[in-house]
């Protein structure tokens, strides 16, 4: 699906790691595993449409051309069952550039 939607707020997530716990039924030795986090903008969207803020992440390259305020068409999937639960999950987002 594909809606407008204007940026509500931009804040800077500061990379780090993610320590992955192994969970296997075995006998074998297995450590943790650190995976590195980049750092990244996180955006709390408003969508035409729908009614509470959608959050969505970007790295800091795509990040630069979006700022509060501004208009942005976002690519965005609904998941669930929706008379139980219901969530976007934004793909893209690309500025609307001005007439």
């Amino acid at each position: 699906m594909t809606a407008l939607a204007t940026v509500l707020s931009k804040d800077h997530q500061a990379g780090g790691t993610y320590i992955q716990q192994p969970v296997e039924v075995s006998r074998s030795f297995r450590t943790a595993r650190e995976i590195p986090i980049a750092e990244s903008y996180a955006f709390d969207l408003q969508l035409e449409g729908v009614a509470d803020p959608v959050r969505a992440s970007f790295n800091t390259v795509k990040s630069r051309q979006f700022e509060v305020g501004q208009k942005v068409r976002v690519q965005y999937v609904r998941r669930g069952i929706p008379p139980l639960w219901q969530r976007i999950t934004v793909l893209d987002m690309t500025p609307v550039e001005p007439h």
